[in-house]
């Protein structure tokens, strides 16, 4: 009896191990899948930016349009530097972001929304071009940890446009 107990222990810790072993691997493919997507839509958005700086306001259509292409991320924003747009005032940050099953698309940045004070945007400029990746933290909006990719956009003289931002939400680990 004893002997058929070890064996039986045995395989059932091997089976769970085995299921460990399955359950990290698809969770590291899938943090790998997020990640290449990541830098995909931050380019991606760099590239609609560039296409369009004479038209601001047609930002808003470049993160709703991309955000419905991928359906991972909570929120696509680009976040001009101070005065980019004279007419738009001091700050100008289109953004779009999932609510349920809508995005919602919307220019935000003011005194209350601060976004050159944000850990992400102060980290993207000092990241250079390797983008910046910030600390979880929760949003009270979706209920959920998010992080933000960011990622500075200079011009040909080296002057800062804006910083796009992706944020997604860790919920599915």
């Amino acid at each position: 009896m004893a002997v058929q107990f070890v064996l039986s222990y045995q395989r059932t810790m091997s089976n769970v191990q085995d299921n460990i072993d399955l359950k990290t691997q698809v969770a590291y493919e899938k943090i790998l899948f997020e990640l290449y997507d990541t830098y995909e839509v931050t380019d991606l958005m760099k590239q609609y930016v560039d296409n369009n700086l004479t038209d601001p306001d047609i930002m808003l259509k470049g993160t709703s349009d991309l955000l419905e292409r991928y359906p991972s991320f909570y929120c696509l924003h680009v976040d001009f530097s101070e005065c980019y747009y004279p007419e738009k005032g001091k700050w100008y940050s289109p953004v779009s972001y999932r609510l349920n099953d809508s995005i919602i698309s919307m220019v935000t940045g003011d005194e209350q929304f601060d976004y050159f004070q944000r850990e992400w945007y102060k980290g993207a400029l000092k990241s250079g071009n390797k983008g910046y990746w910030s600390k979880p933290y929760r949003s009270d909006v979706v209920n959920s940890t998010l992080f933000t990719h960011s990622d500075n956009m200079v011009d040909k003289d080296g002057k800062l446009i804006c910083v796009v931002g992706v944020d997604f939400s860790i919920s599915w680990m």
